[in-house]
């Protein structure tokens, strides 16, 4: 891009294509007279990957476009395997989340076809509300874990035919904290499953009232 242009300049047509996303990594080289420190300056600041000084010398041009594609092309490379990690780490919680559902399943098959399914719900109702996709899985993946504890409550109580005494339901409620010492050591556990739960609890019941 020439920065000296008859209608437009060239730092209005890097700022706009910096303004898009399409084009906001592209490589742009800026075409210098005798511009301004400060023109140069503005253009470093909009983006600009590089400059060339005119008149154009090809024996500069060549080498100084190859540069800017091949930092384009490490960008790019790095971009995709970031990706890469993201989308396998992804995978990897859901798997670590669904071991959980199965593991308290062996304990009682109730509870782990009811995880499964309150985990689908809740992420129906959170696109529902508008909840945007990162909300909805977070939510999806809390609600399928909401009654893993479970597995740390005695096969009597666990699995009684009939009603619970006082201290067998006083036993059965500690499920919960049984379900947070289990969750603990899972990264992020204080931020992705505790911090909102109470307002996008709030925000379901609100709805469903």
């Amino acid at each position: 891009l020439d920065i000296m242009m008859p209608d437009v300049s060239g730092l209005e047509i890097l700022q706009w294509l910096r303004s898009d996303e399409r084009f906001a990594r592209l490589p742009v080289l800026i075409l210098t007279g005798a511009e301004s420190r400060e023109l140069k300056h503005e253009a470093l600041q909009l983006g600009a990957t590089d400059f060339l000084t005119k008149p154009i010398d090809i024996e500069e041009l060549l080498p100084r476009v190859r540069n800017s594609l091949v930092i384009k092309s490490y960008e790019d490379d790095l971009k995709s395997q970031v990706r890469q990690r993201t989308a396998e780490l992804e995978r990897s919680e859901i798997e670590l989340i669904h071991c959980l559902a199965r593991a308290a399943e062996s304990r009682d098959s109730d509870t782990g076809s009811h995880i499964i399914r309150v985990g689908k719900y809740a992420g129906i109702i959170g696109e529902e509300l508008g909840m945007d996709q990162f909300e909805v899985y977070r939510l999806m993946q809390a609600a399928t874990l909401h009654d893993v504890g479970k597995i740390g409550i005695p096969d009597a109580i666990l699995q009684k035919k009939g009603k619970l005494t006082s201290d067998e339901m006083a036993e059965m409620q500690r499920h919960c904290g049984i379900g947070r010492r289990v969750l603990e050591l899972v990264p992020g556990f204080d931020d992705f499953f505790v911090q909102d739960h109470t307002s996008i609890g709030a925000k379901i019941m609100q709805v469903c009232s």
